[in-house]
């Protein structure tokens, strides 16, 4: 399919959005849409209106939350004006004309994954799975590439059913082979991990490298890890370094974190706890669980920072209170001894027993 055609498409429909003043509310005149779509005289583009109209209506979707008629002036002959008929439309209702109307494939396409993402969402109609998966299956057998990443995404997830990896990575295929950064990261992770395909590191690295090249982070926090473990290649600390800190920079947590296990270790560069320190908080504050209990342990042992029990319990509560055993344990060791807290046996021995009950 031709991607810059569908670019054009989507660029076009951003470029005539009107949104209503003091509300959160988007929509399209369909006399500034018509020619998006092919139609040259309103009489035609009025029927397919009527048409997208009735298959809202079949759809059990009120029509007037979608469509409504108005009234505009337009300029005639010497500066006089006269009323026309116009519509404003939602994007449901935007994508719905397309679909029943005489366009091309991209855009019927366009329109199809439009309403897939709605309903995958339920941003405008109900939410629902099944309908998702039947206006992308439409769009991705045209070789729609997003809706091929979507309905692949969908798989995956599960997201309507059982997880399927096989059709999962069928769809992905397709959609990573049309330069779709996301399905490549995805299918990266499927090759990994042997699921839905037989399980090959140097094919999961292929698709990690275009994905991460076009900057996709999650691509690269994990092409640094296969360089990190030498799984598929040969293991290289500079190389995982180097796209760890490209994922950490755009705010990847899980590659902050990463940065801060090389600094900690000294793993193909000098050890620097409080460089190590600096990129675990921010990982941290991200929400990264394995980053607070490792701050607490910087604390606890004053690596980079001065000592400080009351920090570092802080931090291990966090992440204990979360499910990490290893921080759990940690805590145990704090209420025992009466590190950062009043010595308690009962809190030490109830910590002691989530850690060892994972």
């Amino acid at each position: 399919m031709d991607k810059k055609k569908i670019e054009q498409i989507r660029q076009q429909y951003d470029l005539i959005i009107h949104n209503i003043e003091n509300a959160d509310i988007e929509f399209w005149y369909a006399r500034e849409l018509m020619p998006l779509l092919g139609y040259g005289r309103w009489e035609n583009f009025d029927k397919t209106i009527c048409r997208a109209m009735e298959s809202c209506e079949t759809s059990g979707i009120a029509v007037s939350d979608h469509f409504r008629e108005v009234t505009k002036m337009i300029t005639v002959g010497k500066g006089g004006q006269r009323p026309v008929k116009d519509y404003m439309l939602t994007r449901y209702a935007c994508y719905l004309i397309a679909q029943n109307g005489d366009t091309k494939k991209e855009e019927i396409a366009f329109a199809q994954n439009g309403l897939g993402y709605l309903y995958n969402n339920g941003f405008g109609v109900a939410q629902s799975s099944a309908e998702a998966e039947k206006w992308y299956l439409m769009a991705a057998k045209q070789g729609y590439p997003e809706a091929q990443a979507n309905l692949g995404f969908m798989y995956y997830n599960g997201d309507n059913g059982a997880k399927n990896y096989i059709e999962a990575a069928k769809w992905l295929q397709l959609a990573a082979e049309q330069g779709v950064s996301l399905a490549q990261n995805c299918l990266a992770d499927l090759y990994r991990n042997g699921f839905g395909v037989l399980q090959d590191s140097k094919e999961a690295i292929k698709w990690y490298r275009l994905a991460a090249e076009q900057g996709d982070n999650d691509a690269q926090n994990s092409l640094g890890e296969m360089y990190q473990s030498g799984q598929g290649l040969k293991g290289n600390y500079g190389e995982a370094m180097k796209w760890f800190r490209l994922a950490a920079e755009q705010g990847n947590e899980a590659a902050q974190f990463n940065m801060g296990i090389l600094y900690r270790d000294g793993r193909g560069i000098e050890r620097d706890y409080a460089e190590a320190m600096k990129w675990f908080q921010l990982a941290a504050n991200r929400g990264n669980i394995a980053a607070q209990r490792c701050i607490g342990f910087l604390y606890r042992d004053g690596l980079g920072v001065k000592q400080d029990y009351n920090e570092a319990k802080k931090w291990f509560q966090l992440a204990a209170e979360q499910g990490d055993a290893t921080a759990q344990s940690a805590l145990g060791d704090f209420y025992r001894d009466g590190h950062g807290v009043k010595q308690d046996d009962i809190e030490a021995e109830k910590w002691y027993r989530l850690a060892a009950e994972q």
